[in-house]
């Protein structure tokens, strides 16, 4: 499945049209470059052909123009309603 993230103005300019690929796989996100021009960057440090896993905190960088930090990595399950939590 492709996933579309649209850019403009500078952005758009440097980063590739199929740069990088970020997946999920169990509780894990990852990122892999794909062979873009101008690089991936995790904590300043190119990709190549790496699939590294992100890690809350970790900074993000597409081709040195476009920044974004990893907040939270997980999914959150959510609170059944039907579950009786009650004490006896």
């Amino acid at each position: 499945m492709d996933n579309w993230i649209c850019l403009d103005g500078e952005a758009e300019a440097c980063i590739s049209q199929r740069h990088a690929r970020l997946s999920v796989e169990g509780e894990a996100l990852r990122i892999q470059d794909l062979d873009s021009t101008n690089g991936t960057f995790v904590n300043s440090r190119r990709l190549g052909a790496l699939q590294v896993e992100l890690k809350e905190g970790d900074v993000i960088d597409w081709a040195q123009c476009v920044r974004a930090m990893v907040l939270r990595v997980g999914l959150e399950k959510e609170a059944d309603p039907t579950a009786d939590t009650s004490e006896f």
